[in-house]
This record gives C-alpha cells, structure tokens and sequence, in this order.
C-alpha cells in the first residue's frame, strides 16, 4: 500500500511523460495491485488475496486497524452487566492472525543496483521538495523528448 500511495503523490503522479516509459509489463502489475488494494467491498480482494498468500508475507496493517476499530467500537464492552466475551474473542482472533504473519521471516538477498538506489535515497524531503524535484525532471508542458 506504501507504494501505491507514493506513486500516487502529486509529485509522481504528474509525471506523464515518464510514465510512457516505463515497460507495459510493469504497468500492468502496478494497475493488478492498485485493483487488489482497492477498498470496495472491506478490501475484499486484498482480504482474499492475502488468505490465498503463503507465509512469509507482510500484510497491510491498515485493514486491521480498520477491523479493531470496529470490532472495539461496534460492540459493547458489557452484555447484561457481564464482560462481552465475544467482543474480546472477535479481538483476540485478530491479533492473533497478526501473530501468524510475524512468525516467519524473511530471507531477501540484495539486488544491485537496487539496493544501492534505496540505501542512498534521501529520505527527509517535503512534499513540496520532492514536486520541486519533479518539475526539475519533467517540466510543465514539456514534450518526451525534452526529459529522456
């Protein structure tokens, strides 16, 4: 979802021209992900996709937030003045299928040049710094041929 998200900052999303230029492959993964993140229906093709996955994987935290959220909010803490069991089973069910996905780590081993690309990556530019940095690589009204 990170990704997602940063490629659809105002900053990389204007970058048309650039854009084109990227392999029709790659396009096409970015559009499947964008479909399966999509939040229609509880994120549920996320939801399906992820119970599809094998371990090891790293889920987007958000959904769960979203589901503790209502699980604490949509249920009463008490039922007949006795503690609503079911309110703190629905949660423990939850956190635990967390649990499941930390159990496995993950072995990655570096690609270069990659790994050096996101290594030395500045990581503290504003937003307005990083559109700044956009018009530098594809001016406004610019044609293709002016930013390759």
């Amino acid at each position: 979802m990170a990704v997602i998200a940063g490629l659809n900052m105002s900053c990389v999303y204007r970058l048309n021209h650039t854009r084109t230029l990227v392999d029709p492959k790659q396009m096409a993964s970015l559009i499947s992900v964008e479909k399966m993140m999509n939040s229609e229906g509880n994120y549920r093709s996320y939801r399906k996709t992820l119970k599809a996955a094998k371990v090891p994987v790293i889920p987007y935290l958000g959904v769960y937030l979203t589901d503790l959220t209502f699980i604490d909010d949509g249920n009463p803490d008490k039922v007949n003045n006795l503690i609503n069991f079911k309110k703190r089973e629905l949660t423990h069910r939850l956190l635990q299928e967390i649990q499941l996905y930390q159990q496995t780590g993950f072995d990655f081993p570096p690609i270069e040049p990659l790994n050096t690309f996101l290594a030395e990556c500045p990581t503290s530019m504003t937003e307005a710094e990083l559109y700044d940095l956009s018009l530098i690589l594809e001016p406004r009204n610019s044609e293709i041929s002016q930013i390759s």
